[in-house]
């Protein structure tokens, strides 16, 4: 009992809420289960105000999730888990489709956000900017981190499998429901400050806030970005100055 007090506390300050108040609104919520089951089967996700509203009851059903398997409730736990699960196939079948890009596009997109060592030097870098932001793909924020978006990937887990082959572990990946914006580091994120510099190229859009900002390489809720033969191929053809 001690144990689920102390976790409800920390619970209700990450929620900011009293312990009590947080106690009682898990519990209506078990109460009002055959409401959230309503809502979820009637949810629509088609556009990005339906993805924000679905998002909300998701939260909620995610911290239904969790108070639920703190105090034992499996019944409960169990039909919450399965609402959640519900919902969030919705969603990520809206988020996977969002903006997506192909071909081209997608090339540069994982050549600005891949953590390899990989790179030109002679890269036509305002021409590909241009193409990016003409296409609605490279946004920044109000901190100076830059994005480029138009993938839907798997990110990391804090599950990790073993290789029967040579008995490492290594991490799984699992798919996600939200709408990914990835972070641009490196030499690119540097070359993508010097063209804000100059006052002649258009300006870089902030980033929508309905985004997930997503980091890239191997670790939990990163996602692992691979360059293709194709995709090396078309900077090749495409990108690099004479």
């Amino acid at each position: 009992m001690e144990d689920k007090t102390f976790i409800d506390g920390l619970s209700a300050q990450m929620c900011k809420m009293e312990k009590d108040q947080y106690v009682q609104f898990h519990e209506k919520c078990i109460t009002d289960y055959d409401q959230f089951s309503d809502m979820v089967q009637k949810v629509k996700v088609k556009s990005v105000e339906d993805y924000e509203k679905a998002m909300s009851l998701k939260s909620v059903l995610s911290s239904m999730y969790c108070y639920t398997f703190n105090h034992d409730k499996k019944e409960d736990f169990e039909k919450f888990s399965n609402l959640e699960g519900d919902l969030g196939k919705k969603l990520a079948k809206f988020a996977r489709n969002f903006a997506r890009v192909h071909g081209e596009t997608a090339s540069l997109v994982r050549y600005l956000c891949h953590q390899g060592g990989w790179s030109y030097r002679n890269e036509n870098v305002k021409e590909i900017i241009r193409h990016l932001t003409g296409t609605n793909c490279l946004f920044k924020n109000k901190s100076g981190a830059f994005f480029v978006t138009g993938l839907h990937l798997a990110v990391g887990d804090n599950v990790f499998g073993v290789s029967r082959r040579t008995g490492r572990d290594y991490r799984l990946y699992v798919k996600t429901c939200v709408i990914q914006a990835f972070y641009v580091t490196g030499h690119w994120h540097t070359r993508l400050e010097n063209y804000e510099s100059d006052e002649l190229f258009p300006k870089i859009p902030i980033l929508p806030p309905y985004y997930y900002k997503t980091g890239t390489g191997d670790g939990k809720g990163s996602a692992r970005v691979y360059l293709t033969y194709k995709d090396k191929e078309c900077i090749q053809s495409k990108y690099l100055e004479v």
